[in-house]
């Protein structure tokens, strides 16, 4: 969540500095999508970030100002795919696959997973090989769909499949 007073003076500053105020609805609206995305220290360096860089007489859209402080989502889905491969190739020879994904859950996070799921898993990755053209297909699908994945299982929009609650669970028992 943002700090209205401090919105409220980075809209001034921008009007000011491009000579266009926004009308209160459209501020609604740049508040409402930003609110549900930074916090107010992210806002306000993100706003430092672009007030100092941007050369246009245009104010900047809602994604120019998270990206800003934000990695982009392609980044965090070569990451996930990283951290997916990491566990996979590491992994003891006799692992069962429920065993895997417990691991994918612990160190790509819950959207890779729910994403890695949905292009064949487990059982799809150990049936390619390095070299196979299988691989490089997942991965590209992987990152395709990772930013939709990202929008449906991040911090504030907790979408949980029944696998990924039955994967928590020994953990939480502890």
């Amino acid at each position: 969540m943002i700090d209205a007073t401090v919105f409220s003076k980075w809209l001034r500053v921008f009007a000011e500095r491009i000579g266009k105020p926004l009308s209160t609805e459209t501020a609604a609206v740049y508040y409402a999508t930003l609110a549900d995305e930074l916090d107010t220290a992210q806002f306000e360096t993100a706003m430092q970030r672009i007030f100092r860089d941007h050369v246009y007489a245009t104010w900047p859209s809602p994604k120019a100002i998270i990206e800003t402080v934000r990695p982009t989502v392609a980044l965090e889905g070569a990451a996930a795919w990283t951290a997916i491969q990491n566990v996979i190739r590491l992994r003891p020879g006799n692992a069962q696959p429920h065993e895997i994904e417990a691991w994918l859950l612990r160190d790509a996070g819950e959207a890779a997973l729910a994403t890695f799921h949905a292009i064949g898993g487990v059982r799809q990755y150990l049936t390619a090989t390095e070299s196979d053209f299988r691989l490089d297909r997942m991965r590209e699908e992987f990152l395709e769909r990772s930013e939709d994945m990202a929008r449906l299982h991040g911090p504030d929009r907790q979408i949980e499949a029944p696998a990924m609650r039955a994967l928590r669970a020994p953990e939480e028992a502890r």
